[in-house]
C-alpha cells in the first residue's frame, strides 16, 4: 500500500469531517508533584514521606491516541471500561473535553493508572 501524503494533508485539513472511534484500554495518567523542601520521614514507618503540593490529570494509552485525534481536529467517539471508583470518574472527567460521545461502562473493572514523580 502507497501513502498518499497530499491525500493525507487533505484528509486532516478537512479533520472536522471525520469521525473516529477509539475503542480499548484507556487508562488515567497521573502525575504528582512533590516539593523535596517538605519532605520529613513518617513517624510511623520512618521512611521519607512525599509531600504531593501538586497533581496533573490525563487520559493514557487509548485516551491519548483519543486526545491526539481530537488536537487535529476529529470527532473522537471513546468506547472502553473504566472502574467505579474515583480514578474511573477522574478518567471520564479528563475524556470528556476530547470527545463527541464517551462510551465508557463503569462496573468492577478498576482504572489502571501511572504515577510519575516529579522533584523540584
Amino acid at each position: 500500500m502507497q501513502f498518499d501524503l497530499d491525500r493525507i494533508c487533505s484528509v486532516l485539513r478537512n479533520g472536522r469531517d471525520i469521525k473516529i472511534a477509539v475503542a480499548g484500554d484507556f487508562c488515567l495518567d497521573k502525575y504528582l508533584y512533590i516539593d523535596s523542601s517538605r519532605d520529613e520521614p513518617s513517624l510511623e514507618t520512618g521512611k521519607t514521606a512525599y509531600q504531593v503540593t501538586r497533581r496533573a490529570l490525563y487520559p493514557g494509552a487509548a485516551g491519548t491516541i483519543a486526545n491526539n485525534l481530537s488536537a487535529l481536529g476529529v470527532s473522537v467517539i471513546c468506547v472502553g471500561l473504566a472502574g467505579e471508583d474515583g480514578e474511573g470518574w477522574e478518567l471520564e472527567r479528563c475524556l470528556q473535553p476530547l470527545i463527541v460521545i464517551t462510551h465508557l461502562r463503569m462496573g468492577y473493572f478498576f482504572c489502571i493508572y501511572g504515577i510519575k514523580f516529579y522533584y523540584y
